[in-house]
């Protein structure tokens, strides 16, 4: 590069030159003063894996955001690097500009997001046969699972609330102060707040709307437990037995690693020797795993037992993928049960696995067993080159829809009468995880007073999905409440999500408005079912005698053209007579 003549590279070049050559002497400087073996091209790598992730998403899967993905997300060194977007073939090409063999590509599919290519052979793993990953449609459907608001329940929730102080806490969360630098500022891109069952606050930051997918980050992770919960509610995983055992070859039968089960991934007390640290992160477990690695969960599972299983918490996304892969691997054979598959011959279960796809259902298993049950039509959880989901960081949705995930767990896993998570999922979820002083549960953040939280100034009860640079969906069970915050912050002092949350609860009644609305629209029913009940009385002639029943006979009989046979009226006498004979005998029986 330093051979060149520079009279032959313009300004922005000579720029970028300079910008790659501080890169690589600071990261061999790093390499030395702080790795035994990351080098400058395995950072400059995930450096550009990083950005062609990121621009892929804003391109094919961001499609609602109106701003500059090159002022926010792509920030410095970032802002150097090549890149090619081609729009018919849904790809991402990024390289460090006079090093174009270190370079990474991702590609889009429609369902799946975006996924990094295999750095070898330029692929990814797809389904032999096709598979459907449309959202079911949701339009003109009442909220929850649609966007209908019933507009009554929704008014009398919102006037029990004080609306000028849940304002002042959105006002609080978009505000920025004065002098701030772009990584200071809090870059509040989305807030949903539900409330009782109603969404009685959104606002969106500049150049985004409702119909925004924004990235969950960690808050994948607790998508993830969602789904572990799914399968285990279908028997196909067992909380008490660990992984199957193909992860890696230290993963053998007799070794430390065997011993980590479902409920230890779940809490993070599997003991793996995975550092999830982020100083200087592009050479880092999490980038390098992320951005450099066709599989995440083959990186994860590449570690060693540094800890025996359940005796020490430590919070992992190498955990999660290794969770995302045990939950693949419950898809290797049908979802039949043992003895249904033991009756079968030989030639039916060679055309059973003939026509089952393992990928293919494990693909369409999110959206067919969660997202579309709750109407999260937005979402999308993206694999990694090796076909599983990344499910320690990679998923979009808009902020409803993240809120409708909320919901599901504030209303302890069903919807709406269904049951989408197993009968105490929730509680098991809201558990804290051994050892780790009350922080943790199952893939989701415990807040409130109890313990060494890391919210303390939330409710008691309340617990969290939490994502990178300030990402959030708030659970408060005791209050009826969930709060969306979605955001780009890098400074974690800019933001507070206590606050935001703790301005809204203020805003909140003592009693839950539903209830009382429920009361009232029952009795309002049942008034106006009486109502509609005498107008209809009203509406019917009275009922007749048996006198004036006899009289109009006689009337129609005698107005008929003809003679009328006499003996007629005689006959209907006698028939009464009859009748009324036979009854006093029956009563005289009854006496006897």
């Amino acid at each position: 590069v330093f051979d060149r003549d520079l009279d032959d590279l313009d300004c922005v070049a000579f720029e970028r030159m300079m910008w790659v050559s501080a890169v690589l002497v600071v990261v061999c400087a790093a390499a030395a003063s702080y790795l035994a073996m990351p080098t400058a091209e395995l950072t400059l790598t995930a450096a550009t894996g990083y950005s062609a992730k990121i621009l892929c998403d804003y391109a094919f899967v961001q499609t609602d955001r109106n701003d500059d993905v090159f002022d926010h997300e792509l920030l410095g060194v970032f802002k150097h690097l090549d890149w090619s977007l081609d729009h018919q073939g849904h790809r991402v090409t990024v390289s460090v500009p006079y090093f174009e063999q270190i370079s990474r590509t991702a590609v889009y599919r429609e369902g799946l997001g975006c996924t990094l290519v295999h750095p070898q052979t330029g692929k990814v793993v797809e389904p032999h046969l096709p598979y459907d990953l449309k959202p079911k449609e949701t339009r003109g459907m009442p909220w929850p699972t649609g966007d209908v608001f019933d507009d009554d329940r929704r008014e009398h929730v919102k006037a029990a609330v004080d609306l000028d102080k849940v304002e002042a806490a959105l006002d609080e969360a978009f505000a920025e102060k004065p002098g701030t630098t772009r990584k200071q500022r809090k870059n509040t891109r989305a807030t949903v707040v539900v409330y009782d069952g109603e969404l009685i606050a959104e606002r969106y930051g500049s150049g985004f709307t409702k119909d925004s997918r924004l990235a969950g980050w960690s808050m994948t992770k607790s998508l993830t437990s969602a789904l572990t919960g799914i399968r285990l509610m279908y028997g196909q995983m067992d909380l008490q037995n660990g992984p199957p055992l193909f992860f890696s070859d230290h993963w053998t039968a007799d070794g430390p690693l065997n011993s980590i089960t479902l409920d230890h991934l779940l809490h993070m007390n599997d003991g793996i020797d995975f550092k999830e640290e982020y100083h200087q992160w592009l050479a880092r477990d999490p980038s390098i795993m992320l951005f450099t690695e066709p599989s995440a969960s083959d990186f994860a599972a590449g570690k060693e037992a540094k800890h025996e299983a359940g005796t020490r918490w430590y919070y992992s996304s190498g955990t999660s993928n290794l969770l995302s892969r045990a939950i693949r691997a419950s898809f290797e054979t049908p979802d039949l049960h043992p003895k249904e598959l033991a009756n079968k011959t030989e030639e039916e279960r060679a055309e059973l696995f003939k026509e089952f796809d393992p990928l293919k259902e494990y693909f369409e298993f999110p959206r067919r067993e969660l997202f579309d049950r709750i109407g999260m039509q937005s979402m999308v959880m993206e694999p990694d080159a090796q076909g599983t989901f990344v499910g320690s960081s990679f998923a979009f949705a808009t902020a409803r829809d993240w809120a409708r995930f909320g919901m599901l767990y504030l209303g302890d896993g069903k919807w709406l009468g269904d049951m989408i998570l197993p009968e105490g999922w929730v509680s098991y979820t809201r558990m804290p995880a051994p050892n780790s002083n009350r922080r943790y549960g199952a893939h989701w953040w415990l807040g409130g007073p109890d313990g060494d939280t890391r919210w303390p100034r939330l409710p008691k009860g309340t617990f969290v999905a939490s994502g990178y640079e300030g990402q959030f969906v708030v659970v408060v069970p005791s209050k009826r409440l969930v709060v969306v915050r979605l955001g780009l912050t890098k400074d974690k002092e800019a933001f507070s999500i206590e606050d935001l949350v703790s301005g809204i609860v203020d805003a909140l009644p003592e009693s839950f408005p539903s209830d009382s609305f429920t009361k009232k629209n029952t009795k309002v029913k049942k008034q106006e079912k009486q109502q509609q009940q005498q107008q209809q009385k009203q509406k019917q002639p009275a009922e007749k005698t048996e006198e004036q029943l006899r009289q109009e006979l006689k009337e129609t009989i005698d107005s008929r053209d003809g003679y009328v046979e006499a003996s007629f009226l005689d006959r209907l006498n006698a028939d009464e007579q009859e009748e009324e004979e036979q009854q006093q005998q029956h009563e005289q029986q009854q006496q006897q």
